[in-house]
């Protein structure tokens, strides 16, 4: 899926909200799944960072401007984070629960993972801002699955975590999940 961020009128403003939630935990070796662009490596130096982005084109962009930094299009296989962040990615993931199994075996004892999502009770604001260009028809075209504090706990649980912190944001429009290993 191709960095999305730009895409809409208020999308750039939308990830900058999420990467505001995301910044206090932003401590240690940071793994960031789904980095679009590269706009979370702005707040991690190279040394602490990598990048995971499916999408060639958004790779490209992100290594330019963030040329010191590290991404790639596959998970790293011999490294382990002490905060994994995915902002607004679990919604586009066909099987939650699997991505954050495979997901959390990258995860140091101790460590986090943070996500932020929209929050289901939102969709028709969604949906409604993507068909008139306020947020990315793309994104939305691609969500499979929105999941509230309820559905995260659940997913989190088959996955062997559990959420320790859970907050709105953006008006209730956003959420932003810490999980950790149970």
């Amino acid at each position: 899926m191709p960095d999305q961020g730009g895409e809409g009128l208020f999308s750039p403003y939308l990830r900058r909200k999420r990467i505001d939630k995301a910044r206090p935990f932003l401590a240690g070796r940071i793994l960031d799944v789904g980095c679009g662009t590269g706009a979370l490596a702005a707040f991690v130096p190279p040394e602490r960072y990598f990048g995971v982005e499916p999408d060639d084109f958004s790779i490209e962009l992100a290594q330019r401007s963030f040329p010191k930094h590290y991404f790639s299009k596959t998970l790293p296989d011999d490294q382990d984070y002490d905060v994994i962040v995915a902002l607004a990615v679990i919604e586009h993931i066909p099987d939650p629960v699997k991505w954050l199994s495979e997901l959390v075996q990258k995860l140091v004892a101790g460590g986090i993972m943070v996500l932020t999502t929209p929050h289901p009770a939102m969709e028709w604001i969604h949906s409604m801002g993507a068909k008139i260009g306020i947020f990315s028809a793309h994104a939305h075209e691609q969500h499979e699955t929105l999941l509230d504090a309820r559905a995260m706990s659940e997913i989190a649980d088959k996955a062997d975590l559990q959420v320790t912190r859970y907050s709105k944001f953006l008006l209730g429009c956003n959420q932003l999940f810490i999980l950790s290993r149970k």
